[in-house]
């Protein structure tokens, strides 16, 4: 996050403000929740397809967040049990529709 003291977060409400520009709408025109576009205000880096749909619509770039792809965390691995060579079957869960298969006939 952008320390408190940082101009360009504050800038960029004024401009908005001035454009009569909600963040609700802005969020629409992004393609994101108003929620990520008042995030994307005060962050200090933005992903860059993000910064390019702001500054396709007009938003100042030297108002916008730095724009930076971080790279993302690493993916959980998936167990590989050295015993089981056959697809596993979950177990039937209380409430299931499975359990009711006498209903049916």
């Amino acid at each position: 996050m952008a320390s408190q003291l940082s101009p360009r977060p504050e800038q960029l409400r004024t401009w908005l403000h001035a454009h009569d520009i909600t963040l609700a709408a802005l969020g629409k025109a992004l393609g994101v929740s108003e929620t990520r576009a008042r995030e994307m205000i005060v962050a200090d880096t933005i992903p860059t397809w993000l910064h390019a749909r702001a500054s396709a619509l007009g938003v100042p770039t030297e108002l916008l967040p730095r724009a930076l792809d971080k790279k993302r965390g690493p993916k959980p691995k998936v167990p590989r049990f050295p015993g089981l060579t056959e697809t596993i079957i979950p177990p039937r869960q209380e409430g299931s529709p499975a359990g009711k298969e006498d209903l049916f006939a």
